[in-house]
Formats: C-alpha cells, structure tokens, sequence
C-alpha cells in the first residue's frame, strides 16, 4: 500500500491533489476484494448448476411439453 505524505516543501502536488490521489488507492483496493467474491459467487453457481444437471434436474423434456394436451379427470364418488 502507498500512503501520500503532505509536506509543504513538494511543488509536486497541492494538498487537494493529494487528497485524490489517496482516494483513488483505496477504491483501487476495494476492487480487488469486490473480484474475489465476484469470482467466488460465479464459481458457486457454477457448481450449483453442475450438481443440479448431474442429479437429472434437467432430464424431462418431453412432460412439460404436452401436459397441457392431458385431460384432467374428474374422480366420481
């Protein structure tokens, strides 16, 4: 990490330039944890949507299709 010195001395920057400068480094930093958990979330939908094809979730695709052509049957009692 850098930390910005103020000293009256350096032509360089005004204190308010500074003060930028060391805004701009920490946003910097919080971009890198926001990657790691961006990354770890991804990967664990990943894993989620693995599992679920591999248990057969996904298997049925000809039921959802013609349901609707079934007639419902009314029980007499």
């Amino acid at each position: 990490m850098t930390y910005i010195i103020f000293c009256s001395d350096c032509p360089h920057y005004t204190q308010t330039q500074s003060k930028v400068l060391l805004s701009k480094q920490k946003t910097m930093s919080v971009i890198y944890i926001l990657i790691g958990v961006s990354i770890t979330v991804a990967s664990l939908f990943l894993a989620a949507f693995i599992w679920a094809v591999k248990s057969g979730q996904y298997d049925d695709n000809h039921t959802p299709a013609v349901r609707i052509l079934f007639d419902d049957t009314k029980k007499n009692n």
